[in-house]
């Protein structure tokens, strides 16, 4: 049983893992914003998209150190 129950941790975490990054979805939308920033200029869609992804994925890294701080002062505390 023991086995079972680790295989299918490791299974959640190889998926989340794989799942780290912005969505298409997320990056198109960033990047037409970016498009509209710019005075609907075309031409610069590859830049625009990359920029798009950059920017979405500093700010998931972001996000995800801040929670792992939060997790580490919590933890800290009830081990004190």
């Amino acid at each position: 049983m023991k086995h079972h129950a680790r295989n299918k941790h490791r299974a959640h975490k190889e998926n989340v893992l794989t799942n780290i990054g912005p969505s298409h979805d997320e990056i198109s939308r960033q990047a037409f914003n970016i498009y509209l920033e710019h005075g609907q200029v075309s031409g610069h869609e590859v830049e625009d998209w990359h920029q798009a992804e950059s920017e979405l994925n500093v700010a998931q890294s972001n996000s995800l150190l801040e929670r792992v701080d939060l997790k580490e002062e919590f933890l800290a505390k009830v081990n004190a």
